[in-house]
């Protein structure tokens, strides 16, 4: 990387500014097709189904009627938008903290997904990933302490343990979780990172 300092003061009359809309063609175009699907289904428009990504993979949050969800994630893959599409179904289940998501369409099994600078490799049907934690998970990247020794009792599949050890390098992390499966992702993760 190159810093270059700004030494005086730069003209920016005979240039051209413009304004960026951060939300991608991709994302307008995913809520455009689910719009489409649910008003020829449905007859009715502007119904929106909310959604969020985890790589390559979209996760409804939102349930209309079931062939209509079915029908809008069909079409999100057939359209290239996603490899997979799941749905929330429930709560996180059990004491295993098993996942709630079922697929609707698209590959079934492992995805990876990418997340201040980590890799998550698990399957979503089986093992969960708290899309609601990611701040809690980016501030460990910039915690002020350093440790030598790090005990995370329950790790899933790495979500904070994986962060502290590739950010904060401690001597040693040991993770423990009742979740064979997810200490099983968990490893696949860490050597990822």
């Amino acid at each position: 990387m190159r810093i270059i300092p700004i030494q005086r003061e730069i003209i920016l009359d005979s240039l051209e500014i413009n304004s960026f809309d951060f939300e991608t063609p991709n994302e307008k175009s995913i809520d455009s097709i689910m719009d489409r699907v649910v008003q020829t289904l449905t007859g009715k428009s502007g119904i929106q189904l909310h959604w969020f990504r985890f790589g390559k993979s979209i996760v409804l949050k939102d349930s209309i009627e079931r062939y209509v969800d079915i029908a809008c994630a069909t079409e999100l893959v057939k359209m290239g938008r996603a490899v997979s599409v799941y749905q929330v179904n429930g709560k996180i289940m059990g004491e295993k903290r098993e996942s709630p998501f079922i697929l609707l369409a698209g590959k079934k099994g492992e995805i990876s997904y990418k997340e201040n600078g980590i890799t998550y490799t698990f399957d979503p049907t089986i093992v969960m990933l708290s899309k609601g934690n990611i701040n809690e998970r980016s501030f460990l990247a910039k915690f002020p302490v350093k440790y030598k020794k790090v005990l995370d009792m329950f790790a899933g599949i790495g979500y904070f343990s994986i962060p502290i050890a590739k950010y904060l390098s401690p001597e040693i992390v040991t993770c423990l979780d009742i979740n064979r499966t997810a200490l099983e992702y968990l490893k696949i993760s860490a050597k990822a990172n």
